[in-house]
């Protein structure tokens, strides 16, 4: 399993995505948040043998890690860092929802109060990311979790919930 997690942006300047990956114990990725540093990033990956890819992202105020179910096929207004936009479909060949692969036995998951499932990704560089990575990798464990902002939950806590939840995913195979 590969860990990916985003770096600061905005006001953000503690990413805990960032801060889960590199502490999850699994090889790990920190990502740019920018559209062309998601697409280097399946690119590298396609090079790579890999079982399960868990990408992490922080989903603002909400006091829950959010289990995501889909990716949309869309991107929003929102500029990445380095200014682009990408506002639109990103692939007009594709469905407008791609299933998460690894999230398929979530629902065994033991009743937590730190988790929730999430059928709406966002419309900005997770789902983007979460979505190319569906799409690259069909064949493939992937999934992606939104954790909450560290003024909400501290990273310590994060961590000990992202475990139970990295113990969950082997169990559940």
């Amino acid at each position: 399993m590969i860990v990916t997690g985003f770096g600061p942006f905005g006001q953000v300047t503690l990413n805990p995505s960032g801060w889960l990956a590199e502490r999850s114990g699994k090889p790990h990725r920190t990502v740019e948040v920018s559209f062309r540093a998601a697409d280097a990033l399946i690119e590298q990956l396609k090079m790579e043998p890999f079982q399960g890819l868990l990408m992490l992202g922080v989903a603002g105020l909400e006091p829950k890690m959010r289990v995501e179910m889909f990716a949309r096929n869309e991107i929003g207004r929102t500029l990445a860092v380095d200014g682009e936009d990408r506002a639109g479909y990103i692939d007009q060949t594709m469905p407008a929802l791609l299933g998460s692969s690894l999230w398929r036995r979530a629902l065994d998951f033991p009743p937590a109060p730190f988790w929730r499932l999430s059928f709406d990704a966002g419309n900005y560089l997770c789902n983007y990311l979460a979505f190319r990575a569906l799409q690259a990798f069909p064949g493939k464990r992937i999934g992606f979790l939104h954790v909450p902002d560290p003024s909400v939950v501290p990273c310590e806590t994060q961590l000990q919930w992202f475990h139970q939840i990295l113990d969950w995913i082997e169990r559940y195979k």
